[in-house]
């Protein structure tokens, strides 16, 4: 076969190999299911939902109902507070396929209905005492699933959540003793001079 001839063929080889159909790249393994909650882990959840939920719920009552000033920006700093908290543990409850209640339930629904019935000082006394007592058991459950669970991220989110709580409840304890006290939201005692 004369040099020409020989690199046509091999030319002509080239491109036929160029066109044959190649195999395309095997697709990406699925991703990996969502690791199940433990039992306790999975009410801890709906529990800090529940919380997340009924706060803002209550708090967005106290613009129009509220009769103190410093009642409405507490509410408004807890609205923030929540917010951010549920869409954390939002997050954290989608990498384990959980879906978290988009509503207070029955009982919570309940406190917000009658709550939303109320004015002025009688608001502000009832919207206290109701942040203090949810504030109170959040406290407690974010503690107990801080120390008991193995999930990391839930671990850090419950620290975080008792935190959060025990402000909350040190300012609304404050608004409580004294309620038309600028500093009560931040729960410190300061020195005052008459």
């Amino acid at each position: 076969m004369k040099p020409s001839h020989r690199l046509s063929a091999l030319t002509i080889l080239a491109l036929l190999a160029a066109c044959a159909p190649t195999t395309p790249p095997p697709p990406p393994p699925p991703p990996a299911a969502p690791a199940p909650l433990a039992a306790s882990d999975a009410d801890f959840v709906q529990q800090a939902a529940q919380l997340n939920l009924t706060e803002i719920a209550l708090a967005k009552l106290a613009p129009t109902k509220a009769a103190k000033s410093t009642v409405k920006n507490y509410a408004q700093r807890l609205i923030a507070a929540h917010s951010g908290a549920q869409d954390k543990l939002a997050t954290i409850a989608s990498t384990h396929g959980v879906t978290l209640p988009t509503a207070p339930d029955a009982d919570n629904q309940q406190t917000i209905t009658s709550l939303g019935g109320m004015k002025r000082a009688r608001f502000d006394q009832a919207y206290l005492a109701a942040t203090i007592k949810a504030h109170e058991n959040a406290v407690t459950f974010a503690a107990t699933e801080a120390a008991t669970t193995s999930d990391a991220g839930l671990k850090a989110y419950a620290q975080e959540l008792e935190q959060m709580a025990q402000q909350h409840l040190t300012a609304a304890r404050a608004l409580t003793r004294h309620p038309g006290h600028p500093a009560g939201y931040a729960g410190a005692r300061q020195s005052r001079h008459h």
